[in-house]
């Protein structure tokens, strides 16, 4: 039952947990204040809605970028003068940038009062590409991140990525880092059932471990300022190609170190730069050397 004795003990002073000296809000002040917080959030809101407005792009300037023009990324991303300088985010120019030039990594935007708008662009150093079912993708080296699909691997080796054949288990998606899984497959003889590669592992990213291991182990070596390209589809089978003439065969990732040395060794004594097209074997204990005139490389050997 409300009476007023109950209503001087609920709000009245020093009647409550506070203790003395508290001094509650009466039930309409607080109702004011609420009201009065949220119609000054509203006004500089809405300022604040205007200023961003009036706040126009006067000139866009890029820095940071070495192998595209500053005006092919100014027009990718789509900034221009009399654009409102909150019209746009580094979010969303990166995505713009990236979909048409896959070497820009990243994209920071700084904007002046004074209405100039800098882009920041950082790209990416070393590149991997590849062709899998038809499509050619760009990897970053950094990160092994997928950054770009094409129909055609020119553009990518005009970039002066190397070359890397991957099994057929590798997983190429934008955006995704490189990943590797079984693909199922229908047998001949009972096509009703449905039966998976045998593998000696359980995960398919530690069975194919040796793709990276041999990509690393090479890229740290001397050779590495030499390589057009790998082909690592079939494990026992791995080799370069070396100025873009030379095959060198690995055999498998075992005793790299010395396979590595054994390389180096015979292209110091046969490689005299006459660019004849040769195949090198350091498979086993003594490496083998044969210049082939006809040597039939892959297509992406090709310059």
């Amino acid at each position: 039952m409300f009476t007023s004795r109950s209503f001087a003990k609920k709000f009245g002073q020093g009647s409550t947990s506070q203790g003395r000296g508290y001094t509650p809000l009466w039930p309409w002040k607080a109702c004011f204040y609420t009201i009065l917080g949220l119609g000054i959030a509203l006004v500089v809101s809405a300022l604040l809605l205007i200023l961003a407005n009036a706040w126009k792009v006067d000139t866009v300037k890029v820095d940071g970028a070495e192998k595209f023009s500053a005006d092919a990324l100014l027009y990718a991303a789509g900034i221009s003068a009399d654009d409102s300088m909150m019209s746009f985010g580094e979010r969303g120019v990166t995505e713009k940038l990236q979909a048409v030039h896959p070497l820009i990594r990243d994209v920071r935007i700084k904007r002046s009062l004074n209405g100039t708008v800098t882009l920041q662009v950082s790209e990416e150093e070393n590149v991997y590409y590849t062709c899998l079912r038809s499509n050619f993708y760009l990897i970053s080296a950094e990160d092994l991140k997928v950054m770009g699909v094409a129909s055609e691997g020119d553009l990518f080796k005009s970039y002066g990525a190397m070359y890397i054949g991957f099994p057929e288990e590798a997983r190429l998606t934008v955006g995704k880092k490189v990943e590797f899984a079984y693909l199922p497959y229908e047998p001949v003889s009972a096509p009703e059932e449905v039966a998976t590669y045998e593998v000696e592992t359980e995960e398919a990213d530690e069975e194919f471990a040796y793709v990276w291991d041999f990509v690393n182990t090479v890229c740290d070596s001397s050779l590495s300022g030499h390589i057009t390209g790998m082909e690592l589809s079939d494990r026992y089978d791995l080799y370069l190609v070396y100025d873009g003439y030379i095959r060198i065969r690995f055999g498998n990732t075992q005793d790299m170190d010395r396979k590595l040395r054994l390389a180096e060794d015979i292209l110091q004594k046969e490689n005299d730069g006459e660019k004849i097209p040769a195949e090198m074997d350091v498979s086993a204990t003594k490496g083998t050397y044969r210049e082939i005139p006809d040597l039939s490389l892959p297509a992406w050997a090709m310059p």
